[in-house]
């Protein structure tokens, strides 16, 4: 398969990166995870390629040996983007052109609350809505500041805001940080290029800290979400990001909320594996300790266990890549779905149950074509921190 990218001017672009995605290859879930992470629907689209090439001196390049049956091609060159959705494949010897626009572009340099420049802020491009002016309409491009506090907003591309009726009634654009603190304006940019100055107000740093004495810090991954504890038990203030050898830094929070902390854990031997999750509530520092930075809060994951065990049908085969519901009999809130492994293994980090450990029965269920077959064991003398080996569940 071949594409050849052009600019604006109807010349070849060189050097734009090349992204192609197969909707039959992606992954929901995956897909879920990079929309909150990322928060831009470019980086996103990106982050689902199956294959991602960069052109040549002839603005080209070639796909080798791929023919979805339908696909999306995009590519991006600084403030260059385009995009193509085919429904069918490319005919043998069929080139595809793809022409780059523009996008508009607004420019941000953030300082901290003392001139330094403030790195790492996410922040995400919105349109002021007059009917709510506190809450605005947050559009799915969203950019970090670098090294020297400056990011660049780029406009979505109308594919990723179809949704919006009226969007292009409104002209205005600001940018919302995306910050586990309250009380933050959003900034009314400007699209003539130039940089816009803004200062934060005095915010202190979070470190987080995965825990479990019979692992080590780098054991665990997973995302996490901090938010301030006022906006409930979910929000859309804040971006999820990854947990990284256990731990995460956040260089700006509130000191002046309570927060809450949630948390998709899994481990680093497979990462896309979640285990378990847990909501930590992080209380604000007293006005003494808000001085010191930065603040850690552990993790504590020992305080449940880590159940492991192997899932077979009635006849003892495997139930390997299988969608199993692991649950605590008679207690609603304590479930995971997990997918096994090729030979039917799973891991499941159950943390308080919300009764004696020794009391606690656990069962697998998996809802097959021939019915829902379960099966369920008691933990018997079990203590906190443990990791369980619960053995072959035969379900039926």
């Amino acid at each position: 398969m071949s594409v050849t990218v052009i600019g604006p001017e109807g010349r070849a672009v060189e050097g734009a990166e090349v992204w192609l995605v197969d909707p039959s290859t992606v992954d929901p879930k995956r897909a879920v995870i990079a929309s909150r992470t990322l928060g831009d629907w470019v980086a996103a689209s990106r982050a689902m390629a199956t294959l991602v090439e960069v052109t040549d001196g002839n603005g080209a390049v070639a796909f080798e040996g791929a023919r979805p049956q339908g696909f999306l091609v995009a590519a991006r060159s600084g403030a260059l983007f385009g995009m193509a959705e085919r429904r069918e494949p490319l005919r043998r010897g069929e080139l595809l052109e793809l022409n780059l626009v523009e996008r508009k572009s607004y420019r941000v340099r953030l300082s901290d609350s003392s001139g330094a420049p403030a790195v790492g802020v996410p922040m995400t491009l919105a349109a002021p809505d007059p009917g709510t002016p506190d809450r605005p309409y947050m559009l799915p491009a969203t950019a970090t500041t670098n090294a020297a506090g400056e990011a660049t907003l780029f406009e979505p591309p109308a594919a990723a805001t179809n949704v919006l009726e009226g969007l292009d009634q409104i002209p205005e654009r600001l940018a919302v940080l995306r910050l586990p603190a309250r009380g933050l304006v959003p900034l009314e940019l400007r699209d003539d290029g130039e940089s816009l100055p803004w200062a934060l107000p005095p915010l202190g740093e979070l470190r987080l800290v995965g825990r479990h004495p019979a692992f080590s810090e780098a054991h665990w991954t997973g995302l996490v979400q901090v938010f301030p504890a006022a906006d409930g038990s979910r929000s859309s203030r804040t971006l999820t990001q990854h947990l990284t050898d256990g731990a995460l830094e956040l260089p700006y929070v509130s000191q002046d909320d309570d927060l809450r902390a949630v948390v998709v854990i899994s481990e680093a031997s497979a990462p896309e594996r979640f285990i378990g999750t847990m909501t930590m509530a992080l209380e604000a520092p007293d006005e003494d300790a808000a001085i010191a930075a930065p603040r850690v809060a552990e993790l504590p994951l020992d305080t449940g266990l880590i159940l492991t065990g192997r899932c077979v049908d009635a006849k003892g085969a495997a139930l390997g890549e299988e969608t199993i519901d692991l649950f605590v009999v008679g207690d609603a809130g304590a479930s995971w779905t997990v997918i096994t492994d090729a030979e039917g293994r799973f891991r499941w980090l159950l943390l308080r149950p919300g009764k004696p450990l020794a009391k606690v029965v656990v069962g697998a269920r998996s809802e097959r074509a021939q019915g829902d077959l379960r099966a369920t064991t008691r933990l018997g003398d079990v203590a906190a921190g443990q990791v369980v080996d619960l053995g072959v569940l035969t379900l039926k």
